[in-house]
């Protein structure tokens, strides 16, 4: 999962995290958002705009790897081009 919600909602003591899946199978879809190498994580892996979700913090066990900020930026754009044009 990456973590998309910022700071100021992560700091409402809500309990819960905004996040979108990550896939480590190359489907091709245009949507989908590469995660770099720098990332940290084993194998080639995307992120999927069209998957996201509130969960739980207590579901987070630990941290795998980290998104650079554009990609981060990327997603959410996709996300809110899904908003507007769907």
């Amino acid at each position: 999962m990456l973590v998309l919600s910022g700071p100021s909602y992560n700091e409402l003591r809500n309990e819960q995290l905004i996040v979108a899946a990550i896939t480590s199978q190359p489907r091709g879809l245009p949507f989908h958002v590469a995660l770099g190498a720098d990332s940290g994580l084993r194998t080639a892996s995307w992120v999927q705009p069209e998957s996201v979700r509130a969960i739980s913090v207590q579901r987070v066990i630990r941290q795998l790897g980290r998104a650079r900020p554009e990609t981060v930026a990327e997603v959410r754009n996709r996300i809110i081009n899904f908003l507007r044009d769907w």
